[in-house]
Parts: structure tokens; sequence; C-alpha cells
């Protein structure tokens, strides 16, 4: 999966706050409070979409978490 090809489902679901600049997930969470979208028949962390576009894919065994 290419996040970038994932982009678009990805932000019509987000709701940028404009006094934080925080980026707020309005779709579908898990239980431990993670968004997540079907992309390509597979459900997908939005925090790792997010980071394969802007810091390039995430390594085999690379923490997605700093």
């Amino acid at each position: 999966m290419s996040a970038l090809r994932a982009l678009p489902k990805v932000m019509p679901r987000v709701l940028v706050d404009h006094s934080t600049a925080c980026w707020l997930w309005q779709g579908e969470i898990n239980r431990n409070g993670y968004g997540r979208v079907w992309i390509e028949g597979k459900r997908v962390m939005v925090h790792r979409v997010v980071w394969g576009v802007l810091r390039g894919p995430i390594a085999e065994g690379e923490a997605s978490h700093v």
C-alpha cells in the first residue's frame, strides 16, 4: 500500500483545529484510540499512512512512535 495512494481516503476524515494545529481524526478508531481506515481491502492505521506521506515508508521492525 502506497501512503500517497491512501491519502485521499484519509484526508476527508481529518478535521484541522487551526487554533492548535492538531489534526483530529473523525473516522473509525480501534479500542486503543488509534484511527484506522480501509485501504485496498485492508484495515490500515491512520498514523502509519500519515507517517508514510511525511517521512517515507516505515522499515520492517521499526517502531512508528517516537
